[in-house]
C-alpha cells in the first residue's frame, strides 16, 4: 500500500492554477484505491473531491499525469 501526492502548476499573466492529486494505492494489499483531486485557481478551491475509487488507481494516475502535462501544467511535485 502507498500514499502518493502529485502537484501540478500553471502560471499565466494574472492567473494561477494548481492541481493536487492525493492517492491511496492499496490494490496490492487487497484494498480499494482512492484518489482525491483538488484544483485551485488564483488561490480559491474550485474542485475538491474523490476523482477515482476502484482497483486501477495507478492507471488513472498515469492518465491524469499525461493530461495535466498536455494541458500545459508543470509537475512541481517534491520527490
Amino acid at each position: 500500500m502507498a500514499n502518493t501526492k502529485q502537484t501540478y502548476r500553471r502560471m499565466t499573466a494574472g492567473t494561477s492554477e494548481t492541481v493536487t492529486i492525493m492517492a491511496y494505492l492499496g490494490a496490492d494489499s487487497g484494498d480499494r484505491e482512492e484518489i482525491r483531486r483538488i484544483v485551485e485557481r488564483d488561490g480559491a478551491v474550485v474542485e475538491d473531491g474523490i476523482a477515482y475509487f476502484g482497483d486501477s488507481g495507478r492507471q488513472w494516475l498515469d492518465d491524469q499525469h499525461a493530461a495535466c502535462l498536455a494541458a500545459g501544467l508543470d509537475d512541481v511535485s517534491v520527490r
